[in-house]
């Protein structure tokens, strides 16, 4: 696995390493609501504090200090438009996950929408980050006119998982994830929070011509981690429910679930997915 950068316990700052409330919410999960202005200053210091972290290392590779200035430059862009985006109270459910191999998994829905460009994005989280058990979030970004540049995997998955108080430690090179909506970018990722590691996997989609963007994180159980064919039939679960007067959105899912023809039974389920309701 590439060492991207070493964010650990002294480069992060008090609000982050002082038990991420500050940037996991009032729910204290981690997964966290819409980033307020707070939120955003505290994820963008998880963001350049592994900046710093990794350029101050003797020999950083050139194609990672690239990745990690793309990231800060990220970090000052969620401050800039932290503004922008306004939580959805009560928000109706989009879509849902048909995959019962997840069991008792506590679960969270939580929607926001862009002030001006009219752009959702709806959040599915499974269990919290510092739990001994199955993580996951998916996020479904419907854009609108609210269209950001584009970023390296690295670059987007860090600066999401930073409004969760999540921080990025390593990461491979990016491969591809199979899944109904076609290959998503995915990487194996070493991700932390507090004093909290985890083995995991980053992964996102664009889908109709970048209109919408699937990503999320997925992390296994202590020494079970997640596998890929797992990961690809969680994946393979995401439904929409409502999808109201969005033909595009729902031609999207129409297509996909043409496209699903793989066997995803229960012996395909990677273990620790099948115990994530168990503590």
């Amino acid at each position: 696995m590439t060492d991207i950068a070493d964010w650990r316990g002294d480069a992060r700052p008090p609000a982050i390493a002082g038990g991420g409330a500050a940037a996991r919410g009032d729910s204290g999960r981690g997964r966290a609501g819409s980033p307020g202005t707070m939120l955003a200053f505290s994820a963008a210091a998880v963001l350049l504090c592994g900046l710093a972290a990794f350029l101050t290392r003797p020999e950083p590779d050139r194609a990672h200090i690239a990745s990690a200035v793309e990231a800060a430059a990220a970090a000052a862009a969620l401050v800039a438009s932290s503004g922008e985006w306004r939580s959805i109270a009560k928000p109706i459910a989009l879509y849902g996950l048909d995959a019962p191999q997840i069991g008792s998994a506590r679960r969270a829905y939580e929607a926001r929408r862009h002030n001006v460009g009219q752009g959702r994005e709806d959040v599915l989280s499974f269990n919290d980050f510092d739990e001994d058990r199955f993580f996951l979030t998916l996020r479904i970004l419907r854009r609108g006119d609210a269209r950001s540049g584009d970023r390296s995997l690295f670059a987007a998955a860090a600066l999401r998982t930073a409004e969760d108080g999540i921080a990025i430690e390593r990461m491979a090179a990016p491969r591809d994830l199979p899944s109904k909506f076609g290959p998503m970018e995915s990487a194996d990722a070493t991700m932390a929070m507090d004093e909290r590691r985890r083995e995991c996997i980053v992964f996102r989609a664009g889908l109709a011509d970048g209109a919408v963007e699937l990503s999320g994180l997925a992390c296994g159980q202590e020494g079970e981690p997640v596998s890929r064919p797992s990961l690809s039939c969680l994946i393979d679960g995401l439904i929409l429910l409502a999808p109201g007067e969005d033909r595009a959105l729902r031609r999207i899912f129409n297509q996909a679930e043409a496209h699903r023809g793989r066997d995803c039974g229960a012996a395909q389920q990677n273990a620790s997915v099948a115990r994530s309701g168990r503590r």
